[in-house]
């Protein structure tokens, strides 16, 4: 089952759960704080796992726990091939390792040529990533009208 927690209190709430005889599994990832320092924190904020309860509604009575989340009227399960998936991703200090972000070439406003595909050897404005860093709409004049086109970001470069 997941649980739903306070805010930020999946810890205090995991630590409960346990008291009462209830195994919790609460992923953790490495942070970085804006001022560059790291910490751990729940990889996902406000839940955490727990063996399935017969008597589920238990789980309401307990002070961090703030519900379950439901499919219908009844907990929604997570299978254990998912949970072992997720833990097959943790390191040695039991944390889960994110890839970094991906850096983004292109900025807002920025002039850039077509290389490839339909669009090949015109030049447009970069608009935005769409969805990620795959997809992007670039804004090329054509007809005499600014169009924004949606296009792969591969089949883009710099213009000087």
């Amino acid at each position: 089952m997941v649980v739903k927690t306070q805010t930020a209190k999946e810890t205090k709430a995991r630590a409960e759960l346990e008291s009462v005889g209830l195994p919790c599994y609460l992923p953790f990832l490495l942070s970085t704080l804006r001022n560059g320092t790291k910490r751990r924190a729940a990889f996902f904020p406000g839940y955490l796992f727990v063996r399935f309860l017969e008597n589920w509604t238990d789980a309401f009575r307990l002070s961090y726990v703030s519900g379950l989340l439901m499919l219908g009227d009844k907990p929604s399960l997570v299978g254990q091939r998912v949970i072992d998936e997720i833990r097959a991703r943790e390191n040695r200090d039991g944390v889960i390792v994110v890839a970094p972000k991906p850096q983004f070439r292109f900025r807002r406003g920025q002039k850039v040529a077509v290389k490839t595909g339909s669009f090949a050897g015109l030049e447009g404005m970069f608009l935005r990533y769409t969805g990620g860093t795959e997809r992007v709409h670039v804004l090329f004049q054509l007809m005499g009208r600014s169009t924004p086109v949606a296009m792969r970001v591969s089949e883009l470069s710099v213009t000087l």
